[in-house]
């Protein structure tokens, strides 16, 4: 069962965040980045059988701002964590943001993972 993100992954979905908010249509989040992603997830969680992660990330105009993170796990994230392989390639790629919701009032974020 997983029980902690991997630092790597961690890392490529800030850095991916983080340009996709520069790039935005959306104003609202153009000027915000991604400062980390906490690798903890909810204690008792089974990812695999819930098909998502909850963390924290830290997001903002100076990225300090707590947000609550959910990460949905797509059939490739599943795929990849079942074989004990890192999530990094079910991160989608491209421009769009079709891939997130991220609210910034009450600071949550979702993604969806390949």
């Amino acid at each position: 069962m997983l029980e902690s993100l991997d630092e790597n992954f961690c890392s490529a979905l800030e850095y991916r965040l983080s340009r996709l908010f520069r790039k935005s249509d959306k104003k609202e989040i153009r000027s915000l980045w991604c400062d980390g992603i906490s690798p903890a997830i909810e204690p008792g969680d089974n990812p695999i059988k819930s098909k998502r992660i909850q963390t924290k990330a830290w997001i903002g105009k100076d990225g300090q701002e707590e947000y609550s993170m959910t990460i949905l796990l797509g059939y490739e994230a599943i795929g990849q964590n079942l074989n004990g392989e890192n999530m990094i390639e079910a991160i989608p790629e491209g421009e769009g943001d079709v891939w997130i919701d991220i609210n910034t009032d009450s600071r949550k974020i979702t993604v969806q993972l390949n």
